[in-house]
């Protein structure tokens, strides 16, 4: 009997501990790791996401670079690829309350239940970074699925966009562009943190994407980062894809002082293609599944040993 109780209290140890890594699990893509107070976070009340960023030696990396007006661009996507928020920590006033250590935090409510990715988009020490981190959002009401609608003009708002794409999307780089208009064409849109458009790519199944903007003209030696270069009607973009499948297209662009989100599917065709992370390209997650609480390990470890215990106990 002792014997037995002495493995019950293991059990109850591992199971403790469970508990507690479960309620500060992560979910993480190479130099990125998202934690939550409570895992999974619950749809429909406000949570705290701490963002832990690293350097390639896995040290903290508490300097960020200013790029596009902001130090961490954080775009929040759900699975039906169109609940879309893109926030930064300078939002917040507790935003880098934690970057001496690394880390930084925004303030979000999930507006209902099921996957989401973050997109992290930043630069230190003057090279650029895209992370795509998948989590889950629980409650009681769930996200629709994907709608699969590859129309090439749609109506967001008042405005009329229209993506131009290549005849056929492969993976590799390929040139996009948006044409805007609101009865007439569009010729005086205005600059929106630091760029004329902003578009997040993330492929349908959430674990695979990144951030671009639109493109830079060429000048010569003169740094024009931050100026306008284009004002309608097209905004014209790229984005090199390292997989194929099904991709939505999230752009981001302002007139009349207001900012109006944009969302096109394309199918991206082709073999996988080596991507450089630092070109504002996206990134592989470590795993292609959503990632679990680790604490679920010590859980399952507990139920072996207690299973284990038992029948000693009942041989005795």
């Amino acid at each position: 009997m002792k014997h037995h109780a002495k493995k019950s209290s293991v059990l109850v140890l591992l199971i403790l501990a469970a508990i507690f890594v479960s309620a500060h699990s992560s979910s993480q893509n190479g130099l990125a790791t998202i934690t939550f107070p409570t895992e999974p976070p619950l749809s429909g009340e406000p949570v705290l996401v701490s963002i832990y960023l690293t350097d390639d030696s896995g040290k903290p990396l508490a300097l960020l670079d200013t790029r596009h007006e902001r130090k961490l661009h954080v775009i929040f996507i759900g699975q039906d690829l169109v609940t879309v928020n893109h926030t930064h920590p300078e939002d917040f006033e507790i935003g880098f309350s934690q970057q001496t250590n690394g880390t930084y935090l925004v303030l979000h409510t999930f507006p209902q239940a099921g996957h989401y990715a973050a997109l992290l988009d930043y630069s230190a020490n003057e090279e650029s970074h895209s992370s795509t981190v998948p989590f889950i959002v629980v409650g009681k009401e769930n996200l629709p699925n994907t709608t699969y609608d590859f129309s090439r003009t749609k109506q967001f708002g008042n405005y009329t966009v229209e993506l131009k794409t290549p005849t056929n999307i492969t993976t590799g780089e390929n040139e996009f562009s948006l044409h805007i208009s609101n009865g007439t064409p569009v010729t005086d849109l205005q600059m929106y943190l630091g760029s004329e458009l902003h578009v997040g790519v993330i492929r349908a199944d959430l674990t695979l994407g990144g951030h671009g903007h639109a493109h830079m003209l060429e000048t010569s030696h003169m740094d024009m980062t931050g100026m306008q270069h284009y004002f309608g009607p097209e905004l014209p973009f790229e984005y090199t894809f390292s997989q194929p499948g099904v991709y939505a297209l999230i752009g981001q662009f302002k007139h009349n002082e207001t900012v109006v989100t944009t969302n096109f599917l394309v199918n991206v065709t082709g073999e996988p293609v080596h991507v450089d992370e630092q070109g504002h390209s996206e990134t592989l997650t470590q795993d292609s599944s959503f990632p679990f609480s680790v604490g679920w390990v010590f859980i399952g470890v507990g139920i072996v040993i207690l299973f284990t215990a038992g029948n000693k106990w009942r041989k005795n």
